[in-house]
This record gives C-alpha cells, structure tokens and sequence, in this order.
C-alpha cells in the first residue's frame, strides 16, 4: 500500500521507470538480463531472466547467422546459449574420385561447432562414380579388383545401398532399409540419414526416432517432446517452456509467476510478484484499469490514461497540475475541469468545487482582474454574475464647467463603467463665473451674439438704430423711418435715421427735407418757408 516505482514485469522504456533499476526487453527486470540468449519476456515468467526458448531468436542479437558449412552459430538459441548447426547437418559434399575406389562421405555438423568429415571407405567391390561409389556396373571396369560384375552388381552391396536383410551387405548390417557400415540400433540413431547414408549417425533434433523409443509426454511433465535431440538421445521440452500457468486471485495484489522447465525434464518452482499499484484480475495483474477496483489502495483508476495512481479528483485539493487526474488541472487549489477560470469565477466556490463558478455579489475577484479604476470603473469586487462590477449610478463623476453659452454640469456613473454628463444650452446669456450660466445681463457682451441687453435682459429683438420694417422687431416696439426709433414718432425736421445717430429723433441737417413734409416751399416774395430744414429742427425761412 505504497506508492513506488514499477515491479519487475511491468512493461518499462527506461530502467529509471523500475524499482529492481534494471529494464530488459521492454519489462522490469530482476536482473540485468543482457547475455545472450537470456529473456525478461518470457510469457508466464515476466519479470525474471529466464534462457529464451530453444530455436528462438536471440534477442540481444548476439548469436550471428553463420553459413552452414562453417557448422557455426544458425541466429537462434538453445539452453541459454547460441544455437550451433545441428549434429548431422551437411557441411561439405561426399567425394569421390574418378578412377579411384576411394569413397569420402560428406562431413556433417557435430553440433558443437566442428564439421566432421567421416573417415574414407573403399567402394570395393565397385568403383568411384560421379562423387560417390557406383552401385551397379556395365562391366568389370566398374568394379574393383578383383571384384566382377555380375548380373549388374560388383560384388555384395555397400554401405548406403538399398537392402532387406544383412546378408546383401558387404558390411553385413542393414539398417533404416540400407546397407550400413556399421550396427546402428540404438535410438535416435539411423544409417538413411541423407547427408551421410550408409554411416550411422545421430538423427537430427526434431526428427523422429527410428526404434519408436521416444515417446511423446505433456508439457506440464517437462519430459520428452516425442523427437529426437540431435545427440542420440530423445529431446526433452526446451527451457522456458511454460507447464503450469501463472494465478493471481482477484482482489489480492501479489501475483504467483507461471512455471517454466528448465530444459532437463525439471518444472522450476514457482515465484511471486507485487501487482501494486494494480490488483490481480483471477489469472495476473491488472496493466490497465477501468475503475478503482482495478487498482490496489489506496491507488485509483485515471480514466484518460487507464493507469493506476495516487492522482487527485475533481473538487480535491492540489498544489500542481500533476497533482490531478489526467486531463485536469489545479486551479485555485482544487483539481478543476478547466485550465483556468474567467473573470469572477472560481473552481473552489463552496458546494461547486472542480468548475469554474461565480463568485458571490461583492467579493473580491480571486484573480486580480477587478483592480479598481475610479470614479465609474471597477471597484474591485465582482458582480456576482461573472463579471468585475462597476461604480453605482449614484456616483458623481467629472467636472461641472460652463463655457461660451453651454453649461456642462457635474455628471454621475451609468453603472456600467461611463461617466454621463449632459451638455445644455445658456440659451441667450453666456457664460458667468462659477461654472453657471448669467440670468441677467449689463450689457450685450452678456448675451449671446446676435442678441442684445434690454433693460438686465437677453433679447434677439433689434435695438434702436437698427433696420426694420415694423415696430414687432424692434427692442422700443418703435419702427420710425424703417429704423427701430426710441420714440413712436419724431416732430418736424428731426428724424430717427439721421446718419450717424440712428435710433433716436435728431434734428435733420440744414438743407435736409423735412420726414414729415411740414415744411412747405414757399415763393420768395413770400420770405416764407424753403421747403427744407435749418439743422435745429425748424423750417428754413
């Protein structure tokens, strides 16, 4: 019930990943298992460095394919060790020279390495044929002397040749259905062999024993396979080969290893091995999980990965994001749903845990992404919707100002982060002093331009001295000679438009007509009237 690093038959990449420090052929290993040969994979021994199985491929790739004429190493195994050419395996050709009685049979492997060439026979009674005695002739040149031919035959048969019985043997033994050179009734043991017919050999591993001495027995037994062994004698279940099946009951966390022979007719005693962080599934340990029951506790199932661990759950807290399951991270200090969370939210809200959340209406959000910004930005705290709440609508804001004739007065936040202020017209006075509009005027410099001062007020009405065409335009009420006139009406040789002084009833320069037509021109002898006027409002005489 401790976490630690993998037990020796986990699958590894690296020896780091292993509590035994030894990774070798893709599994935690006991040892280092780096000879030729030699396995930390072997089904039903995972975990412990075991000889590969006879025939099999060498997997440090030690063992080199050799030709076979040199009876070296094939690139297979055997008991631990490289595989050498099998006993009997040809490695030079049979000679046998023309004109010559001297036959040479063709080497074979001994199985340890040597070509072995067998000693030369004579063909007696035949002669040499093309690399090999001749079994028949067409005359006595076919034969040794003194050896004749007969009826197609020199003499009895030699060894290799086809026979029934001893008697047509020169050697006189017949073996395997040939004449051979010696006795050959021992098992595994045969004169037909192809690579050296006539000569008693063993029989090659896997082939079949002539005198049905070897009898096939179970794997469990790690007793005879039911061929022979190269050697002349029968061949025994290699080492590694599996006779009893690993157990691990569920539920438990220790795994009993399956049992392999140990290549001398033995089944090796059983060993254990820790399942932990996963528990046994009725025959071996978990690798991967589905659910927490697949895992030793307090471990638990990560579902994105299938792996066993201590990682945290959603809700949980954490320090790191390699705190969390897979697929999760730690935000807030809880292992959260989402990498992050926005703004005003949170993944250790009360009750919410593992998802981002709102934060509650005036609290501070968690992420300094609130920082007040006065007077109708954030204040710091959150709304309680998600987002960073702004200054109320009751807060003023900006700067109460008046300029020209348009009065900006002290504005208030909007609530959702603007200052609102509301421009406004003085309408006819301009500005005064204190950020106010004049409600009353001195002079027409107070009003706005086009109107004008009368009596401490603004008026667009024309003042005395201006055009009109009536008196509705005029500040006096008065239009008198198409100019706003202070009075209703002007007496005789004065007028409101004299140049100069409009606006009022002046006296009409000398020489100048009478507005009013009073002054009448007269005859000279009258000494009367001119018809005009004499410059202080009077008729000329």
């Amino acid at each position: 019930s401790s976490c630690g690093k993998k037990g020796n038959g986990a699958f590894c990449s690296d020896m780091s990943e292993c509590g035994s420090g030894f990774c070798a052929q893709g599994v935690c290993c006991a040892t280092a298992c780096a000879d030729a040969c030699r396995s930390c994979a072997l089904a039903g021994a995972m975990g412990i460095c075991g000889n590969v199985a006879t025939g099999a491929s060498d997997p440090s790739g030690t063992c080199t394919a050799t030709a076979a004429a040199t009876c070296g190493t094939n690139g297979m195994c055997s008991a631990g060790a490289c595989q050498k050419y099998a006993q009997g395996t040809p490695c030079a050709a049979a000679t046998c020279p023309a004109a010559s009685t001297t036959f040479t049979p063709g080497a074979t492997c001994d199985g340890a390495g040597a070509c072995v060439t067998p000693a030369a026979t004579s063909c007696f009674p035949f002669a040499c044929g093309a690399a090999a005695c001749k079994a028949t002739c067409a005359g006595d040149a076919d034969c040794e002397a003194p050896a004749v031919c007969t009826n197609g035959s020199c003499g009895l048969k030699s060894p290799g040749a086809a026979c029934a019985d001893d008697s047509e043997c020169a050697s006189s033994f017949c073996a395997q259905g040939v004449c051979c050179k010696t006795a050959c009734a021992g098992t595994c043991l045969s004169c037909a062999l192809a690579s050296a017919t006539g000569t008693c050999a063993p029989v090659a591993q896997g082939g079949s024993d002539p005198t049905n001495t070897c009898k096939s027995a179970s794997a469990a037994t790690c007793g005879a396979t039911g061929f022979c062994d190269g050697k002349g004698g029968c061949d025994l279940y290699a080492a590694g080969t599996p006779c009893a099946p690993p157990s691990c009951a569920t539920g438990m966390t220790v795994q009993t290893l399956g049992r392999t022979c140990d290549g001398l007719g033995t089944c090796k005693a059983a060993s254990t091995q820790p399942c932990t962080p996963y528990a046994c599934n009725g025959t071996t340990c978990n690798a991967t999980c589905t659910a927490d029951g697949d895992c030793a506790p307090p471990a638990i199932c990560d579902l994105q990965k299938n792996t066993c661990g201590d990682k945290k759950r959603l809700g949980q807290p954490c320090a790191a994001d390699g705190d969390c399951l897979t697929g999760n991270a730690c935000v807030d200090g809880v292992c959260c749903a989402s990498t992050s969370c926005g703004t005003c939210e949170a993944c250790n809200i009360p009750g919410h845990e593992g998802s981002c959340s709102e934060v509650p209406t005036n609290a501070s959000e968690p992420h300094g992404r609130c920082a007040a910004s006065p007077p109708c930005g954030f204040v710091g705290t959150c709304d309680g919707n998600g987002a960073c709440a702004n200054a109320p609508a009751t807060t003023s804001c900006g700067t109460a100002m008046c300029a020209n004739a348009t009065l900006t007065p002290l504005g208030f936040c909007s609530g959702a982060g603007t200052c609102t202020q509301t421009p406004s017209s003085c309408g006819a006075y301009m500005c005064g002093s204190g950020a106010a509009c004049l409600t009353t005027c001195a002079g027409d410099g107070d009003c706005v331009p086009g109107d004008t001062c009368a009596s401490g007020s603004c008026t667009s009405l024309t003042p005395n001295g201006g055009a009109c065409t009536d008196g509705t335009t005029c500040v006096s009420g008065h239009c008198v000679e198409h100019v706003c006139c202070g009075s209703a009406s002007c007496l005789a040789c004065t007028s409101c438009a004299v140049a100069g002084k409009p606006g009022s009833c002046q006296p009409v320069p000398a020489g100048g007509a009478d507005p009013l037509a009073t002054c009448a021109a007269m005859p000279p002898s009258t000494c009367a009237t001119t018809g005009t006027c004499d410059g202080a409002g009077i008729c000329a005489t």
